[in-house]
């Protein structure tokens, strides 16, 4: 125990002369040994000293590893050390999680890439069936996701909950992470265990340039969980910004939760006059934006009237070619 001991608070001298004393360096004592207790808190010459000495780098203790602890804490140094007296890159602590998951969470881009190199699995689960990726998407680790794609991780992996990577990075309102995630094959319409997709659980805590972009990219604009739709949700929570852009994109606005109420039953009912507003206003705003379509449609075909003149007033040109553009 006083090896331990002495390898937690780095006090080099006792590490150097206990072995030779017939201290055991693979020495445990509630759970503890002296190399996982060095790695975790970033003694970089107790480490150094210990490996000299033939400890275990992948003897678990603290219901962990060496390996684990470093890429936890961010100890580069010790962590290349370890690699180089062959200690496992693969190897899980008492709750299924490795070194790669713990890097890419907290966001250690040099330990990741170190950790990559020696061939870590980057589509390993833990216990809760998160991978690195699913880490690094959540908190924001956008190199870090680059990174993890770049070597194969799964995109649509799940975790227990039915979260992928892609309604992790939306519900924490990581806008370059989703984006990253759709380039490269992350399905937009997946579903979690309550029937939410990234949509959804983005307009839950209004984040309304994810929604923007999910929409872009197809994500589906009536979605629906066991009760509520897009609209509802949005409605509920008053976001007016994400109502708006929903409303834009043809949302079902008669659609009704398991009450029979519409998003614009629940509008009025929680005062969110703005979103009121908006909604009975739908009707006329899609009927403009039909005719808006019609008109463009009829400028990008070339359709005049007689004496070459055309059918949209010279005012309206510029709008009506921008829509043109897009169609």
């Amino acid at each position: 125990m006083e090896f331990i001991k002495a390898s937690w608070w780095g006090h080099c001298e006792p590490v150097r002369m206990l072995p030779e004393k017939g201290a055991d360096v693979n020495e445990q004592a509630d759970g503890s040994m002296a190399l996982i207790k060095a790695s975790w808190i970033g003694r970089i010459e107790t480490v150094r000293m210990l490996l000299e000495k033939g400890a275990d780098v992948n003897e678990p203790a603290d219901g962990s590893m060496a390996l684990i602890k470093a890429s936890e804490y961010g100890h580069t140094e010790i962590v290349a050390m370890l690699l180089v007296e062959g200690a496992d890159v693969n190897a899980k602590d008492k709750d299924g999680y490795t070194a790669l998951m713990k890097a890419s969470w907290y966001g250690y881009t040099e330990i990741v890439a170190m950790l990559l190199e020696k061939g870590a699995d980057v589509n390993t689960k833990n216990i809760c069936h998160y991978t690195a990726l699913m880490y690094a998407s959540e908190d924001g680790q956008t190199e870090i996701v680059s990174m993890l794609v770049k070597k194969g991780a799964d995109v649509n992996v799940k975790d227990n909950k039915g979260w992928t990577p892609l309604i992790n990075a939306s519900r924490k309102g990581h806008t370059e992470i989703m984006a990253l995630l759709l380039e490269n094959g992350a399905d937009v319409n997946v579903k979690d265990n309550c029937g939410r997709t990234a949509i959804m659980i983005a307009i839950r805590w209004g984040f309304t340039e994810i929604v923007r972009e999910l929409l872009k990219n197809n994500a589906d604009v009536n979605a629906k969980d066991h009760d509520v739709t897009t609209l509802i949700q949005a409605s509920i929570f008053g976001h007016t910004e994400i109502v708006r852009e929903l409303l834009k994109n043809d949302v079902d606005v008669n659609a009704k939760n398991y009450q029979d109420d519409t998003a614009l039953d629940i509008a009025m009912y929680r005062g969110h006059k703005e979103i009121v507003t908006l909604i009975k206003k739908y009707p006329i705003m899609k009927q403009k934006l039909k005719q808006k379509i019609k008109a463009a449609l009829i400028v990008k075909k070339g359709l005049t009237q007689k004496g070459h003149k055309p059918l949209v007033p010279y005012a309206q040109r510029e709008t009506i070619y921008h829509i043109a553009s897009f169609l």
